[in-house]
């Protein structure tokens, strides 16, 4: 892999900071060690601003999941290194390496030895107009407010229902580690381009037992969403961004085969 220029990617350092001590220390020391092995090799590098810089030939986000997320959602035509910088307090589920074996990693990507992997992700139309952002792990679908309950009408294929619960977690394949999997869904394979979901906490209004409850939805299918309160939005990978919705305005969820181009540990995730 041609590697001359770098981008880096860092967890927020205000909340860095306002961890505990030896996290901190952790993530600056990371963060020196890494810079110190790319100018080692000659490789330049700069840090990523709020201006997108298309000229870079591997992006690596130092800090855990979210930042690695934040990565993704704004340098997708890039590949992208996950380093864990606060391995004993970050899961750091899609950071490849510590900056531990940064190097040892390094000297296998020049030397194409490590191989990348394309990510699936979740396309979002609203109202029928495809939206410009995309969800590499997951969708919630949910009221604004925490204890909320969401009204709304779910339509996959044929089958449409009328839904009560405190939301639905929609994910793709990379998402299906996380979130949705708490809840009680299943891990899929990395490169499946199928989408799954599962409604939390469903309400069993006069008993009733929904058909649409949790399923895998396969490649080419969409989820349809109607909204039948005001308070309802959509929350895209966990923080990254928040969609508020409209009374009745249709969102449409379905799977974008292979966007995001990613190094990914080999030791936690099933193909």
């Amino acid at each position: 892999m041609k590697l001359n220029h770098v981008i880096l990617v860092i967890k927020n350092l205000n909340i860095a900071a306002s961890t505990c001590n030896q996290s901190n220390e952790s993530h600056h020391q990371s963060i020196a060690h890494v810079t110190n092995i790319l100018k080692k090799y000659n490789i330049t590098y700069t840090f990523s601003t709020d201006i997108y810089d298309p000229h870079g030939d591997l992006i690596i986000s130092i800090g855990g999941d979210g930042t690695f997320l934040s990565a993704c959602h704004k340098y997708s035509r890039i590949p992208i290194l996950g380093i864990n910088s606060m391995p004993m307090h970050s899961v750091g589920f899609f950071c490849a390496i510590t900056a531990e074996n940064f190097e040892n990693y390094l000297i296998q990507l020049k030397n194409n030895i490590v191989t990348s992997t394309m990510l699936n992700v979740l396309s979002i139309s609203i109202q029928n107009q495809p939206k410009p952002f995309i969800a590499i792990n997951d969708v919630l679908f949910a009221c604004q407010r925490p204890s909320g309950l969401a009204k709304y009408a779910i339509t996959i294929g044929e089958l449409k229902e009328n839904q009560r619960s405190s939301g639905i977690w929609i994910s793709s394949a990379a998402g299906s580690y996380g979130a949705i999997l708490s809840a009680g869904g299943q891990s899929m394979p990395i490169n499946s381009a199928d989408i799954q979901f599962f409604v939390r906490e469903p309400y069993r209004f006069q008993s009733a037992s929904y058909r649409l409850s949790n399923d895998i939805v396969s490649k080419g299918n969409t989820i349809e969403l109607l909204p039948q309160a005001t308070d309802i939005a959509l929350y895209i990978d966990g923080n990254i961004d928040m969609i508020p919705l409209d009374n009745q305005e249709i969102v449409q969820i379905k799977s974008l085969p292979s966007q995001i181009n990613v190094f990914l540990p080999s030791n936690n995730i099933k193909n």
